[in-house]
């Protein structure tokens, strides 16, 4: 017979809504994550580099200013941005922009129109140029490996510019730039194109669950970085309500990955709980802040992984069934068959009794053919 605790579990409804990483949000921005431009960029190399570039219109930027744009979130965190849109105006305060997905580029412009991209697959190659540049990565290492002496001052030069190559078709005038910019701007280009980077995961993130017989989930954490460890908890849970890992045990922290499974004990009746998610995690390098629709502002990739303080949640609700225990019922008698005459209980067995009297009229019949032929005899 199977036991009302797993009729419990198995008739319970599960109802899962995310804050962030559910069906359906990868697409949409994360308001909790905007930025506000400031006025200190923050960067040794701002400011200090003038480099001669050319636009896919034709336009010569020969005194163009290469900086990295600060922008600081709710809670302080500071991040550091490369331009992405070359025919946009640098953010200002109190200028804005918004982590969102890669899918959600391009943005309307200031214009009405689609801001223009040269390739619907830039992100993936602006991104590796950003991972494997200044200041991801610290000069003599990226100097190192593009065969070139930099300091920080013209490795960023070289990374923005090859950025733009990618994002807005913007190439180095190599006749009138720097020869060390110009060897980093080469290899950076001809590393991305052969490798494109996958999107950045996003800081933190809830999926899942599908639903087993004992368990529901696994609800996976997604951190942003595999270094990355967050608080979890099950938040307004009744007795008998439990968060735990894939082994059934007790679980508090998980890092990037980990499942987590909410298990409801036998008897608990209706209710509700939340899995929550908190704590630093990595908003990485090459995630899109991107600026409103209409702004005359330009959107940003991020130079460089930043801790931000994240929350996710995953509200659960279950309805719980009861299931009346199996009885023993008496047989009810076919229609047309004879139901069996009850025979009193006088302490004789009605078996042994029949079989007697049937003994004794055989006995009699025996004596009266005996009889009859010693008259007939006679």
């Amino acid at each position: 017979m199977i036991s009302r605790s797993r009729i419990a579990r198995t008739a319970a409804v599960l109802c899962l809504a995310f804050a962030i990483g559910c069906p359906g949000a990868a697409s949409a921005a994360d308001p909790d994550l905007e930025g506000t431009a400031q006025s200190d960029p923050g960067f040794t190399g701002d400011q200090a580099s003038l480099v001669p570039i050319i636009r896919s219109n034709g336009s010569q930027l020969d005194g163009a200013q290469v900086r990295l744009y600060p922008m600081k979130f709710a809670d302080g965190t500071s991040v550091m941005g490369f331009c992405v849109e070359n025919y946009s105006a640098g953010p200002r305060i109190p200028n804005t922009t918004t982590y969102s997905p890669w899918a959600k580029d391009p943005r309307i412009g200031a214009n009405g129109q689609p801001y223009p991209r040269p390739d619907s697959r830039w992100m993936g190659w602006a991104s590796w140029v950003i991972t494997h540049g200044v200041p991801y990565l610290d000069p003599a290492t990226v100097g190192s490996a593009a065969g070139a002496t930099i300091d920080s001052v013209k490795g960023v030069a070289a990374t923005q510019v090859a950025v733009w190559h990618f994002s807005d078709g913007t190439n180095l005038n190599v006749a009138k730039a720097d020869p060390e910019i110009t060897k980093v701007y080469n290899y950076l280009i001809a590393g991305a194109q052969l490798a494109p980077q996958p999107e950045p995961p996003a800081p933190l993130r809830l999926t899942g669950p599908t639903t087993r017989a004992d368990k529901y989930g696994p609800f996976t954490v997604h951190t942003g970085s595999a270094t990355d460890s967050v608080n979890v908890a099950l938040t307004g849970a009744p007795a008998g309500v439990t968060l735990v890992d894939s082994a059934g045990a007790p679980v508090s922290t998980a890092k990037d990955g980990a499942q987590l499974f909410v298990q409801v004990g036998p008897g608990v009746p209706a209710g509700s709980a939340e899995v929550t998610a908190s704590g630093p995690a990595t908003l990485a390098a090459g995630s899109y802040l991107r600026a409103p629709d209409n702004a005359t502002w330009q959107s940003l990739m991020t130079a460089t992984d930043v801790k931000i303080p994240r929350k996710a949640t995953a509200p659960v609700q279950w309805a719980t069934t009861v299931v009346p225990p199996t009885t023993t019922k008496p047989a009810v008698p076919v229609a047309g068959t004879t139901k069996p005459i009850p025979v009193a209980n006088t302490g004789t067995d009605p078996h042994k009794t029949g079989l007697l009297g049937l003994v004794m009229v055989l006995t009699g019949a025996a004596l009266v053919v005996v009889s009859r032929r010693r008259l007939t005899s006679g």
